[in-house]
């Protein structure tokens, strides 16, 4: 048996004594007016022997029928069908009783009423656990969406990032060779991490950042130096975030951006205890598509996750906060 059924045996164990110490108190009251109406400890402990088996018997039988047992949908017919299973596992309860002891039930409404007590309470229980599995599996639902319209977008982009790269490639390589190979070097290393992402879900922040060289050194040769960027901060070890987070903010940059002789693009990312904040300065290109499908699926990837991806625009700079995971 693992640690976790142990534990969990043990809290059934002292749920069920603290329910026939309640149960029995309460019982007293209204049969005999005191919480303790017994003249020695013999009397205690045949009251003991007498009622504590069939709690115990009725406890484990409400939690088989209920639990594993009835396995309807409709919610009122399997109260009704577990209150109708349980009732009659009382009777057979106390028919047993009768059985082994050779002498007839004391007090079958005392038996009933306990049955009905322990019934409506592992009822709630089981539908609060099943309620709390249906978030659980709506939550992974929706994870799993999210992560499929993350992994779309990143078939996206990639090609497009690509075939934008080998056009540069194709222009370069009559010009300056030198380039041209630290170009392909970087490119390559670029795939080797895409490739190396498959199917993670997150990935370490020094992972991600030794990706943003290659990439940042592309931008560099496509912009001609007119791109770059500035990081204040080291990544700390053990600090998480969603596979790609940089390249689609870099992406977003130089998307919405006129990044020229005049206009410049200096990118500044601060790696900070609680996340990485990326800023950019605000220069409009024009005909540009406003949707901000990446961005907006970031948002909803970190919300899965229970994070909160924000960003904020005004009319001079651009600021995306990345939490760690």
């Amino acid at each position: 048996m693992t640690g976790k059924k142990m534990k969990s045996v043990l809290m059934w164990i002292l749920a069920i004594i603290c329910y026939y110490a309640w149960f029995q108190a309460f019982y007293n009251v209204m049969r005999c007016g005191a919480v303790f109406p017994y003249s020695d400890f013999r009397s205690v402990m045949l009251g003991i022997a007498n009622n504590l088996p069939p709690v115990i018997l009725e406890c484990m039988l409400n939690l088989f029928i209920i639990f594993h047992l009835v396995r309807i949908r409709d919610l009122r017919v399997k109260i009704c069908i577990d209150m109708i299973l349980s009732v009659a596992g009382v009777v057979l309860i106390n028919w047993l009783y009768i059985i082994v002891s050779g002498k007839d039930v004391e007090d079958w409404a005392g038996t009933v009423l306990a049955d009905i007590i322990i019934f409506f309470g592992i009822e709630v229980l089981f539908y609060f656990r099943r309620l709390s599995r249906m978030r659980e599996e709506m939550e992974e639902s929706r994870r799993q969406a999210m992560q499929y319209r993350y992994d779309a977008l990143k078939a996206q982009i990639n090609p497009h990032f690509l075939f934008n790269s080998l056009n540069i490639l194709n222009s370069l390589i009559s010009i300056d060779a030198q380039r041209s190979k630290r170009f392909i070097h970087e490119l390559s290393r670029m795939y080797r991490y895409i490739m190396s992402q498959h199917n993670r879900e997150t990935v370490s922040v020094a992972e991600e950042f030794d990706f943003l060289a290659s990439y940042v050194s592309i931008l560099e040769m496509r912009y001609n130096n007119k791109f770059s960027v500035s990081l204040q901060g080291e990544p700390t070890a053990g600090r998480r975030i969603i596979p790609f987070t940089m390249q689609l903010l870099l992406e977003n940059v130089t998307k919405h951006n006129a990044i020229t002789s005049a206009t410049p693009m200096i990118v500044d990312i601060h790696v900070g205890s609680d996340g990485i904040t990326v800023t950019n300065p605000v220069y409009p290109r024009e005909n540009v598509s406003g949707n901000q499908f990446g961005l907006r699926y970031l948002t909803q990837l970190y919300a899965s996750h229970d994070r909160r991806f924000t960003v904020e625009k005004t009319d001079q700079y651009f600021t995306a906060h990345v939490p760690y995971l």
